[in-house]
């Protein structure tokens, strides 16, 4: 479990990508998310994260898109914050800015995929059903630390 303010966070979101809609590439951290909060970060150990995983389970995939891309690299907040799409709080990327995924998995009913949340990601809009997951982050801040889990 991860803890915010002393108490527990939730493990277990559901995200679903209604058809047509997807998500444009963007990196996820959660003291990135949490950065006017350091009192928080410091109490709860949020601040020594050095790694952060996602693990999606797919309850309902379309047959067209929704395919996860994946990048083999993640910038540093600033470098982030200088390539973001649209306006300064926009929470992704401009596609122009960086280069294409390394990567492109078609997730299917029933599978689980983990992965780099702290490295680039984006999800394909979907055509003809939405897309929904099962999803939770994991918290890694060394080989000697326990893993955390969060939504």
């Amino acid at each position: 479990m991860e803890y915010l303010d002393r108490r527990a966070l939730f493990v277990g979101q559901a995200r679903i990508f209604h058809e047509g809609n997807g998500a444009i590439p963007h990196q996820d951290f959660l003291p990135w998310e949490l950065k006017d909060r350091r009192e928080s970060q410091q109490v709860d150990g949020i601040a020594q994260l050095t790694g952060q995983l996602t693990a999606n389970m797919y309850l309902q995939t379309p047959a067209l898109g929704g395919e996860l891309e994946l990048w083999s690299t993640g910038y540093d907040y600033a470098d982030y914050d200088s390539l973001r799409a649209g306006p300064p709080n926009s929470y992704g990327l401009d596609r122009t800015r960086i280069p294409e995924a390394a990567e492109v998995l078609k997730p299917r009913d029933g599978m689980l995929i983990l992965f780099h949340a702290t490295r680039v990601h984006a999800v394909r809009p979907s055509q003809g059903v939405d897309r929904v997951a099962i999803s939770a982050f994991i918290g890694v801040r060394g080989i000697d630390r326990p893993l955390t889990w969060w939504s």
